[in-house]
């Protein structure tokens, strides 16, 4: 009886503690960077809309959360057809996850982190088993940390019938920060599911 006695009294405690210091904790630290100023005394205290937090808003995604290409992926970029570049060559390697909102990431295995090996881009489905993706990097140079290049990436894929395989066509447009065209491969891509069982 002691005991449950003990910590009711500590709980009620702790909740007044808490509802006393609700209404300071609202009103933010004045005179800080991002936070809103100060009211006039007798004027309601309202926050100026470039204080106030962004409301949470549903895209709308087509159905993009039941698509089949949603989930973690080990994937592969191999030349075919691109001039200055052999047939086979691995251009690009590593995992990528494809959102249900209708984003995407990779991380690149065939970049070092300090060039810049995540990059990320937008996905819609074009079919019942087909998607298209429009990808985005940013290419560093290692020994300076200034940007080198913008990367560009277009993705045609159909997912396989077992839904565990997917392949297609990439583009990939490199170019210099001012805008100017530095190369073009274009090849194959391939992906394998990869689940939590793996």
């Amino acid at each position: 009886m002691t005991k449950a006695l003990r910590t009711m009294t500590t709980t009620l405690g702790l909740a007044v503690i808490a509802a006393a210091l609700a209404p300071i904790a609202a009103l933010g630290c004045d005179g800080l960077p991002g936070t809103p100023p100060a009211a006039s005394p007798g004027a309601p205290y309202l926050i100026p809309a470039a204080y106030r937090p962004a409301q949470f808003v549903r895209v709308a995604d087509s159905g993009a959360s039941s698509a089949p290409i949603v989930g973690l992926w080990a994937m592969r970029f191999v030349a075919e057809n691109s001039p200055g570049t052999p047939n086979g060559t691995v251009v690009d390697w590593g995992y990528v996850e494809w959102h249900s909102d209708g984003t995407e990431l990779m991380n690149s295995g065939g970049h070092a982190p300090a060039t810049g090996n995540f990059c990320m881009g937008v996905w819609a489905q074009t079919g019942p088993s087909a998607y298209k993706l429009n990808h985005y990097a940013l290419s560093y140079d290692a020994t300076t940390g200034l940007l080198a290049n913008y990367v560009h990436i277009h993705e045609q894929v159909t997912l396989d019938p077992t839904g565990n395989q997917y392949s297609g066509s990439f583009n990939i447009d490199i170019t210099d920060p001012n805008g100017n065209p530095v190369a073009s491969v274009k090849g194959i891509v391939s992906a394998q599911r990869l689940t939590a069982d793996e």
